[in-house]
């Protein structure tokens, strides 16, 4: 779990040293490739704001194999947990690159049911590719967030899951998502696979346990 919060830190810092870097070129004049939304962060919605609510049962499927990427499963070959959760995500756009990497500071809370009981509260920083050569007719954006989890207790599913079978109140947060919608719509159907994650030193991989949910984004100004 540690490495995978310093991983986490270490990702904070560049991307704050990043951001300073972006700062300092939008006051000396923005490159073409840069999009610095920084002054305008701490004020109103313009556009640049998306809040996302959603729900969903956790999967216990290997994430490696839900990705394709080892022991490829088919969404109905998944199993299925006893859990569920419904939580609400709030971000907004700090800076674009090449007019097609948005980097989003986000943050998120749910309440899990079921097997398991626990509210939860994450911070994470979410990296979202918006450049699709069809977005002319269905408006596609994929993205990464990777952050620090929060939960109020440690559910006895988390618990079972941890070799030493203590858990952990704070773990990893990890989520893949894709947004699709109508290019003249605002809202977006949005699957996405959270993770809460604990890598324990020994161990051959990782103890996991993640759910998979489908929402609505919506992203517009505060007054939409």
């Amino acid at each position: 779990m540690w490495a995978r919060l310093r991983l986490t830190s270490i990702a904070t810092v560049v991307i704050f040293w990043a951001t300073i870097l972006a700062d300092r070129a939008a006051v000396a004049g923005s490159p073409d490739w840069i999009d610095w939304n920084g002054e305008n962060f701490l004020g109103p919605c313009q556009d640049d704001c998306s809040l996302a609510l959603l729900g969903g049962r956790q999967i216990t499927t290997a994430m490696s194999s839900i990705m394709l990427i080892h022991n490829a499963v088919p969404p109905w070959q998944w199993h299925w947990g006893d859990a569920g959760i419904i939580d609400g995500e709030f971000s907004r756009r700090l800076v674009t690159f090449w007019n097609a990497l948005d980097i989003e500071p986000e943050i998120g809370i749910g309440k899990r049911f079921g097997d398991m009981q626990a509210a939860e509260f994450w911070g994470a920083l979410a990296f979202r590719w918006t450049a699709f050569p069809w977005n002319n007719y269905v408006k596609t954006t994929i993205a990464l967030s990777e952050g620090i989890s929060l939960a109020t207790q440690i559910d006895t599913v988390e618990r079972n899951a941890n070799p030493n079978r203590a858990g952990s109140i704070v773990l990893n947060y990890f989520s893949p998502e894709i947004t699709v919608s109508l290019p003249d719509y605002q809202q977006s159907l949005m699957p996405l696979l959270p993770v809460r994650s604990t890598y324990c030193k020994g161990e051959a991989g990782a103890r996991r346990r993640y759910r998979g949910g489908i929402g609505r984004r919506h992203a517009g100004c505060a007054g939409d």
